[in-house]
């Protein structure tokens, strides 16, 4: 059975030890939190910056070729983030067939809804979106705003841009009653979509710690006097 100098010399241990995680916590809130915050922003900044930026690497047009060689298949276009412009693709439906090619109009650019919808909405959702991109039925593709670009397509024929990672990527899909042929085709990597990544990827850990960091202090609750 606890005495009573026990007791007291246990509460003055948890007051102690209490005052030891107050100072703790102040430091981490008064120090940490906007030390990581200001890298988060200075990231962020950087990610605006390949984006939205006047970066001429951006606009330099780039091939998207099949995985797998496929004669008469390939895909030019100018990508600037969200926008691609100036798109020709060259699609063999049949090596019967010949080539048949087509391209956007001049005035109008495919939209890349994944990338700005979300971008600065939540940092993992902003790097999800750019991994994983949103899978699409083949009816939501037929009917999207973005096939109107291309003048004259059949309308057994549907193409979908995407990026997946650092890469941008093309589907073209043969639509033939209740059968569907798709083919993929993709660029090499795009230096500032690694980038991108990247910084995304350093902003999300440096706030998982952050979180881990805080979450020590949950379970203590004090009155500030």
């Amino acid at each position: 059975m606890q005495t009573e100098d026990s007791k007291n010399d246990r509460n003055t241990e948890i007051e102690n030890e209490i005052e030891v995680m107050k100072s703790e916590l102040e430091f981490l809130i008064g120090s940490e939190v906007p030390k990581n915050c200001k890298s988060i922003v200075n990231n962020i900044q950087l990610i605006l910056k390949y984006m939205l930026g006047d970066d001429a690497t951006k606009k330099e047009r780039i091939n998207l070729l099949p995985h797998f060689v496929v004669d008469g298949m390939k895909c030019s276009l100018v990508f600037n983030f969200n926008d691609l412009k100036n798109i020709e693709i060259s699609y063999k439906p049949t090596p019967r067939h010949n080539n048949y090619i087509y391209k956007s109009k001049e005035d109008m650019s495919w939209n890349l809804y994944q990338n700005v919808d979300k971008i600065l909405d939540c940092i993992n959702s902003a790097r999800n979106i750019l991994l994983f991109p949103k899978k699409r039925s083949i009816n939501e593709l037929q009917n999207q705003k973005n096939m109107k670009i291309f003048p004259l397509v059949p309308n057994d024929l549907v193409f979908s841009f995407y990026v997946q990672g650092f890469k941008l990527l093309l589907a073209i899909y043969t639509i033939k009653g209740n059968e569907t042929t798709k083919h993929i085709l993709e660029c090499s990597s795009i230096g500032w979509l690694n980038n991108v990544i990247i910084l995304l990827t350093t902003c999300l850990q440096i706030l998982q710690q952050l979180k881990d960091k805080l979450a020590i202090f949950e379970p203590i609750s004090y009155e500030n006097n």
